[in-house]
Formats: structure tokens, sequence, C-alpha cells
């Protein structure tokens, strides 16, 4: 799995984990294996909306700029605790168009969770993607755009596990019932639980 999953899934600690597990009413447990999902759809969905076009990469390049330095990441657990969840709502509105529920309803299935807890996991999770991304790209050197970022990311997802695409495909432009989705969710649990250890 390519670095820069881990190194955003490296971002949130156990203490994360609790303060997001609190403000959904999870367990602990859930709130990891819902994170787990959530991480590599999210940088999925957002890597290939860059790659749709010029405007798109474009408009993903003006949002990290005007609104998501990475600031978020310096106080990560206060972010979570207070999070707003109409920031996230707008962003998977635009990230994940009409597939969010699908989306959701995937997540909450893979951990064992209602698809509305999903739902709002996703929306506690989605600025903080953004202002990941947004730190990466100030510590990239040279002028990396975010869409070359997340494109690599997409290259070596196809490397790493020929499957993770498909994953993406069936979420995000059909209305599949989701099975591939175990192999990328799966893989996103266990570098969160590497994490954690």
């Amino acid at each position: 799995m390519s670095n820069l999953l881990e190194s955003l899934l490296s971002q949130f600690s156990g203490n994360d984990i609790e303060k997001m597990s609190s403000q959904l009413g999870l367990s602990k447990e859930s709130t990891q294996s819902a994170l787990g999902s959530v991480a590599p759809i999210l940088l999925g969905a957002l890597a290939r909306n860059a790659q749709k076009s010029p405007q798109e990469a474009q408009a993903l390049e003006n949002a990290i700029e005007s609104k998501h330095s990475g600031s978020v990441l310096d106080n990560l657990g206060g972010f979570l605790q207070s999070s707003n969840l109409s920031e996230g709502e707008g962003i998977l509105r635009h990230v994940l168009g009409s597939k969010s529920t699908n989306v959701a309803q995937y997540v909450g299935s893979s951990a064992g969770i209602e698809s509305s807890k999903a739902g709002d996991l996703m929306k506690m999770v989605a600025p903080v993607v953004l202002g990941f991304l947004g730190k990466t790209k100030k510590e990239q050197p040279g002028s990396s755009s975010v869409g070359d970022i997340l494109g690599s990311f997409l290259k070596s997802e196809k490397s790493d596990n020929s499957k993770s695409q498909s994953i993406f495909e069936q979420l995000l432009d059909r209305d599949n019932d989701g099975d591939v989705m175990d192999d990328v969710a799966e893989l996103g649990k266990g570098l969160l639980g590497k994490f954690l250890k």
C-alpha cells in the first residue's frame, strides 16, 4: 500500500480514535475499523477527481491552498472533539457526489456500524484528509501539485493491488454490492492497527 496512505493513517493516535469514538457513540474498535476503510476510499476518490480534468485538479489545488494548509493536524484531537460536520459534508458532496450514501453503506457494513454513523465519521475525516494533503504538498521538494501526489497514490495502488482499482470503480462509478472492497478496507484497517500498537 502506498506510503501516502500509511502516512495519513499515522496521523491518528489512539487518543484521536477515542475522541472520534466518543463523538460518534461507537466503540474504539468500530471507529478504527471504519477509519481504515474511509481513508483509502477518500484518497482514491480525490485522486480520480483530480485526474478527470484540469478544472477538477485546479479546484482541488485551490481548496488545498485556501482552506487546508495542514494546520488541522497541529491539534487533531481538538479538531476531532469539536468537529463541525458541515465542512466535511461539503467536501464529501464535492468529492463523492451522489455516491456518498453508497460509500457510507459500505463503510458501515464493513465496520459493523450504522451507515449514518459511518457517514458522520466520513464528514469528520474529510477535512483531515485535505489538511494532510496540504501539509504533504508543503513538505514535498520542488513544486508537486496535489494532483501529482494523488496520482502517485493511484499508481502505487494499481501496482500493489490490481483489485484496488476496481474498488474505486465499483463504489464511485456503479451501484455494485462492493464485495471486492474488502481487500482495500482490510489493508487500511491493518495499517491503522499497526500504527496504534
